[in-house]
C-alpha cells in the first residue's frame, strides 16, 4: 500500500527533460605538402603584387619626368629614359609622334623665313628696275658702291746725270769712245747701262738689230748692230742681265736726253760711266 502511494506521489511530481547532443570530434587531417605549397604560392603572389605595385608608381614618375624632358626638346634622351624604365611602346610612340611635331613646327619657321627673303629680294629687284632713282637704290648703292683709292702717279723727274750707268761690254778695252758714241770692239754679250723698258725693237736690211731701252722721260740708250737681242717690246731689263749678243765690231751704244739731243759730256772708267756735269 504505501509503495503504491510513493508510486503515485512520483508520478505526480513535475520532471523536467534535456536533449543531449552528441557533436562528433573533428579529426585532424594531415595536409602535407600541398598545404605548405598552398601557403607558399598565397605568400609569392602577395609579395609579386606589392611589388608590382611598388614597380608601377616609379614607371608613373619616370613617365612623368620623361614627358617633362619630351616638352624640353631633348627627344633621343627620352626614347632613352623609356627604353631604361622599361617604358610600353605606346608611349615610345606618343614621344616620337611629339618630336615630330616639333620638327614639323621648326620646318614652317624657315619656311616663313626663306618665303620673307625672297619677298625682300622680289621687292628690291622690282625697285631697282622700275624706280632706279629710290631711296633703297640709293642707300644699297651708298652701301655697296667700291670706294675708288686715287693713287696718285709717281714721276720720275731725274735727269740722266742723277742714274748711275755701267759700260755696255763686261770689260773696258773693248769700248771706245768718239762723240758720244760708245762702239763695241770683237764679239760679246752687250747690256743696258741702266734698268729700263725696252721700247723699240727693229731689224735693219742686214739682219741686226736695233733696241731703245727707256730709262725715265728724260733719258735713254740706244743699241745698234745687235745681233741677236734676249728682250722684246715691253720688256723690263736690267744693267746686270744681258740684253743681246754681238759676233762683230759693229755695235754701237749711245745716250739721249729728254730732247732728243745725244748726250757726249761723259767719259768711261773701270766703275762705268762718268758724266762730266
Amino acid at each position: 500500500m504505501n509503495e503504491k502511494l510513493q508510486y503515485a506521489e512520483m508520478l505526480e511530481i513535475p520532471v523536467n527533460t534535456c536533449n543531449i547532443t552528441y557533436q562528433p570530434t573533428k579529426k585532424r587531417v594531415n595536409k602535407g605538402k600541398n598545404f605548405l605549397e598552398d601557403i607558399k604560392e598565397k605568400l609569392v603572389k602577395k609579395v609579386n603584387n606589392e611589388e608590382m605595385a611598388r614597380v608601377e608608381n616609379e614607371i608613373n614618375q619616370d613617365e612623368i619626368k620623361v614627358e617633362e624632358t619630351i616638352l624640353d626638346g631633348d627627344k633621343k634622351h627620352a626614347q632613352k629614359c623609356l627604353l631604361e624604365c622599361g617604358e610600353t611602346e605606346q608611349t615610345s610612340t606618343v614621344s616620337i609622334k611629339n618630336g615630330k611635331e616639333k620638327k614639323k613646327r621648326k620646318i614652317s619657321i624657315i619656311g616663313v623665313q626663306i618665303f620673307v627673303i625672297c619677298a625682300l629680294v622680289a621687292t628690291i629687284f622690282l625697285t631697282s628696275a622700275l624706280l632706279p632713282n629710290s631711296g633703297i637704290n640709293a642707300f644699297f648703292a651708298g652701301v655697296f658702291k667700291a670706294e675708288t683709292i686715287e693713287t696718285p702717279e709717281t714721276v720720275d723727274n731725274r735727269i740722266y746725270s742723277d742714274f748711275t750707268a755701267v759700260l755696255p761690254s763686261s770689260k773696258l778695252e773693248n769700248v771706245t769712245l768718239t762723240d758720244g758714241v760708245m762702239a763695241l770692239n770683237g764679239e760679246g754679250s752687250i747690256y743696258a747701262p741702266c734698268s729700263g723698258t725696252v721700247t723699240t725693237l727693229e731689224k735693219g736690211d742686214d739682219g741686226k738689230f736695233m733696241l731703245e731701252i727707256t730709262h725715265n722721260d728724260n733719258f735713254k740708250t740706244v743699241l745698234s748692230g745687235v745681233d741677236h737681242v734676249y728682250f722684246e717690246v715691253g720688256s723690263k731689263v736690267l744693267s746686270t742681265i744681258p740684253v743681246g749678243y754681238v759676233t762683230s765690231d759693229d755695235a754701237t751704244a749711245c745716250f739721249y736726253g729728254s730732247n732728243g739731243s745725244m748726250i757726249t759730256d761723259f767719259t768711261l772708267a773701270e766703275s762705268g760711266i762718268i758724266w762730266a756735269v
